[in-house]
């Protein structure tokens, strides 16, 4: 799934990210911009878990994962806290 959120910076590190980290790792982002390398991460069959200390980005997150049923990656893929 590509990212909700409007992409004002394009990474293009992400391969380079999933080469580095194995399949089947679980990845603690804590800083999340626009979710696209640990939605790209969690795609790629790592478990991506989410950490944030700013309540309106725990809320978007928490409100899309709810209402698109784990965007469709599965309840193990991603997590936020």
């Amino acid at each position: 799934m590509k990212t909700p959120l409007k992409e004002n910076i394009q990474f293009k590190n992400s391969r380079i990210v999933k080469d580095l980290i194995p399949a089947q790792s679980k990845v603690h982002s804590f800083l999340l911009y626009d979710g696209n390398i640990e939605l790209k991460l969690a795609a790629s069959n790592r478990q991506v878990i989410a950490h944030t200390n700013n309540y309106v980005v725990h809320e978007f997150w928490s409100v899309l994962w709810k209402t698109l049923g784990g965007l469709g990656l599965g309840s193990e893929t991603c997590r936020h806290y």
